[in-house]
């Protein structure tokens, strides 16, 4: 991904900090919201394979980079994650080659360049694939998983999914359930699918102070000036319990097949 600053690519990795922080837990007055996003949970838990596909359109000092995923996962190691992307000012595209995290059963491989590399564990290629696809590689497998890449589990109430009910919204013709959450400068409002209890969208609101920290826990050269962002992440054509083999999870692009 490339801009016109070159500060763009270089928050992003910064983010990660943000990105994978666990939220604090619900008081006993959120109870409700406590029982939803339960069995919501308990929704997931229940699947043998989750498949979609969607898009992260992330705005940062006026440049708008749009990243476009598919996602795959079954238990209980198998995934695919594949994501191309492109901004208003290049309209740059990934490689022909593609980028992707996955695993077909046993090693994890993160490619993001010519050449996959190998992972040592699932979290950690998930988490390191986070930094490229601007966040794509992070919500659905997180929740589906159980993902620990901070410490702790990182469920729907773990992940930020959580936090004040809001007034109920449309996306679409979906019916949805929407939270807002914030801690340290970040805010995410999660719309959840009324019916299926799915997360339908995440949108995150970082400000330019929690900006400044996350860049700061990564380096200390820091620039001045340094302005907020926001990802808005949906997910769409959302299939579950598919009947998938071990070819459905490796990369499409040429030479895996």
């Amino acid at each position: 991904m490339k801009s016109n600053t070159g500060f763009f690519p270089a928050c992003l990795g910064a983010l990660l900090a943000l990105i994978i922080a666990p939220a604090s837990g619900l008081g006993d007055d959120n109870l409700a919201v406590n029982e939803i996003l339960q069995k919501a949970q308990a929704n997931y838990d229940a699947m043998l394979s989750y498949s979609d596909e969607g898009q992260v359109v992330t705005t940062m000092n006026g440049e708008v980079c749009t990243t476009l995923f598919t996602t795959r996962l079954a238990r209980p190691n198998f995934y695919r994650i594949e994501w191309q992307q492109s901004d208003d000012v290049y309209h740059f595209v990934s490689d022909d080659q593609g980028q992707a995290v996955w695993s077909a059963g046993t090693i994890n491989f993160l490619q993001t360049t010519s050449y996959p590399r190998w992972q040592y564990t699932r979290e950690t290629a998930l988490a390191q694939a986070s930094i490229f696809s601007t966040g794509a590689t992070a919500t659905l497998p997180r929740i589906f998983y159980h993902a620990q890449w901070s410490g702790e589990g990182e469920q729907l109430e773990g992940f930020g999914l959580v936090g004040r009910q809001q007034a109920d919204e449309k996306l679409g013709r979906l019916d949805c359930y929407v939270f807002t959450h914030t801690v340290q400068g970040q805010s995410r409002t999660v719309w959840l699918d009324k019916e299926s209890l799915l997360v339908r969208q995440v949108r995150t609101v970082t400000s330019a102070a929690a900006m400044q920290a996350a860049l700061r826990t990564v380096t200390s050269e820091a620039p001045d000036l340094v302005v907020g962002y926001t990802s808005i992440e949906t997910h769409t054509n959302i299939q579950v319990n598919l009947p998938l083999t071990r070819s459905d999870f490796l990369p499409t692009f040429t030479g895996w097949h």
